[in-house]
C-alpha cells in the first residue's frame, strides 16, 4: 500500500510537470511566433522606409534638377533685363536720330514736290504755249499749226521765200514728258545753229521768240529750192 501511495505521488508529480513542460512548451511556442512576427512586422517597416527613402531621393533629385532649371530661367531672364536696359538706354539717342531723319526726309519730300509741281507748271505752260499761240502766230507770222497724233505740233510758215511765196517751211515740235523739254524735229530746210536755238528756247521758255528766230535764220539763210 505504501508503495502504491508512492506511486499514486509521483506519477501526480509526473503529471504536473509534463503539464508544466507542455504549458512552457506553449509559451515558447507563442513566444516563438510573437518573434516572427514581430521579424515580419520589423521587415515590412524596414521595407516601407527603404521605400520612403527612395522616394524621398527621386523627390530630391526632381527638386534638384528644378532648382537648376530655374536658376537657368533666373539667369536668362537677368540676361534679357539687362538686354531692355541698354535698349532703353539707347533709346533716347535713336529716337532722336530717327527724329532727325524724319524731318530731313520730309524737307526732301518737300523739296522734291515743289521741283515736281514746278515741273508740271512749266510742262503745263508750255504746252499752253503750243496750243494756245495758233492766233497770234498765224496773224503775225503767216503760220499755221497741224497737231499730230504722237503729240507734236508741226509748225508752217511761208511768205519767207521771195521767189515762192507760197512756199511751205515747216519744222514739228513736242515737250518730252521724261525731261520736260522742247524737242524739234523735221526742220525743212535745215537751220544752222538749230541745237543752240532749242537750247535758247528751253532755257526761257518763249516759244513765240523762238518761232521768230527760226522764221528769221530761213529769211537770212541762202535761198535754196524747195523739196520736190
Amino acid at each position: 500500500s505504501d508503495f502504491k501511495a508512492l506511486q499514486a505521488d509521483l506519477d501526480g508529480v509526473l503529471a504536473k510537470v509534463n503539464a508544466w513542460s507542455a504549458s512552457k512548451e506553449k509559451n515558447l511556442s507563442d513566444l516563438k511566433v510573437s518573434h516572427n512576427t514581430f521579424l515580419d512586422t520589423q521587415n515590412e517597416y524596414t521595407n516601407e522606409l527603404k521605400q520612403r527613402e527612395k522616394q524621398a531621393k527621386n523627390k530630391m533629385e526632381k527638386l534638384s534638377q528644378a532648382s537648376t532649371k530655374s536658376q537657368q530661367i533666373l539667369m536668362e531672364i537677368q540676361g534679357e533685363v539687362e538686354e531692355l536696359s541698354n535698349t532703353s538706354n539707347t533709346l533716347p539717342s535713336e529716337l532722336a536720330n530717327t527724329k532727325k531723319q524724319l524731318a530731313s526726309e520730309k524737307e526732301n519730300f518737300i523739296e522734291e514736290e515743289q521741283e515736281l509741281d514746278i515741273c508740271q507748271r512749266s510742262r503745263e505752260l508750255k504746252r499752253m504755249n503750243l496750243e494756245t499761240g495758233h492766233g497770234i502766230f498765224e496773224k503775225n507770222l503767216a503760220l499755221r499749226f497741224e497737231r499730230q497724233t504722237e503729240g507734236s505740233l508741226v509748225v508752217k510758215m511761208h511768205n519767207i521765200d521771195p521767189a515762192d511765196p507760197k512756199r511751205q517751211f515747216y519744222f514739228s515740235v513736242r515737250v518730252e514728258d521724261d525731261t520736260n523739254l522742247y524737242n524739234v524735229a523735221d526742220c525743212v530746210p535745215a537751220v544752222e545753229g538749230l541745237a543752240a536755238l532749242v537750247d535758247q528756247l528751253n532755257a526761257s521758255n518763249n516759244l513765240s521768240l523762238f518761232v521768230r528766230r527760226v522764221r528769221r535764220a530761213w529769211v537770212d539763210a541762202p535761198p535754196t529750192p524747195a523739196a520736190g
